[in-house]
């Protein structure tokens, strides 16, 4: 079938007093999933089995591989549950996976995201992510809004949370972020414009909650035309991205 694909090998030694058969099935597909299916088998090694699917729905976009041997298994799932109209999606993201060594953890060992409906139930979270990415667009226009709600990446004693807007259209990328890690949160903002042909303006501006000396600004203008060339840049260092004292300004005109 166009849409599937096996292969065989086997290796023997006939006249060996030792059986060192070694035999490896490999069995693809491409619908209704791209699926890859790889199975070892030998008297020297325990058997072991290596599958991989990407899954690409309208409810489920994720990639999951799986090793099996006689003894242990290995999986590892990532990906997004996906919700809302086609102007506006919605993605939960997916992390599960299990290891030997996380077993001991819990009952199944399984890490990730709580609450999927058919899903494994996990007892406990060494790393997972959580939150929600609203993807936001206009139909034939390369529009994009990226809205970020609490975002989260955990381990087993640290919190990173990613909240905030990245915007991106035909001559625009804009963001708008705070990042919140341990009792600090740090902004990014940014604007990058084309406003001609060849003219353009960036500003970037971060700063850190608990150490606000080490924030700063940057604005960049630039123009370059048949005749001449003109650009211009400002940074500022330290809370105030405002400042007038503590600034280095460049133009070349």
């Amino acid at each position: 079938q166009p849409d599937k694909m096996s292969l065989e090998v086997l290796l023997d030694t006939p006249n060996s007093n030792t059986d060192r058969k070694f035999l490896l099935n490999i069995k693809g597909s491409m619908k209704p999933q791209k699926q890859l299916l790889i199975a070892m088998e030998s008297p020297l090694t325990l058997p072991l089995t290596f599958e991989a699917l990407v899954i690409d729905t309208e409810l489920e976009q994720a990639i999951s591989a799986k090793l099996t041997s006689a003894t242990e298994e290995h999986f590892f799932k990532i990906g997004a549950h996906i919700s809302g109209d086609i102007n506006r999606r919605k993605y939960e993201p997916i992390l599960e996976y299990k290891f030997p060594e996380t077993a001991t953890k819990s009952d199944k060992g399984w890490i990730g995201r709580k609450g999927v409906k058919g899903g494994r139930q996990q007892q406990q979270t060494a790393l997972g992510i959580s939150g929600a990415v609203y993807v936001e667009k206009n139909p034939g226009t390369p529009y994009r809004k990226y809205e970020l709600k609490s975002v989260t990446v955990t381990t087993s004693n640290k919190k990173l949370t990613i909240d905030g807007t990245i915007t991106i259209d035909a001559n625009l990328v804009a963001t708008d972020l705070k990042a919140s890690y341990d009792k600090d949160t740090i902004t990014f903002n940014s604007d990058i414009q084309k406003l001609g042909e060849r003219k353009y303006i960036a500003k970037i501006e971060v700063l850190p909650s608990q150490n606000p000396d080490l924030g700063g600004s940057l604005k960049w203008e630039y123009e370059r035309t048949p005749h001449k060339i003109e650009h211009n840049l400002v940074i500022v260092h330290g809370p105030d991205l405002k400042s007038e004292v503590s600034r280095l300004s460049i133009a070349q005109l």
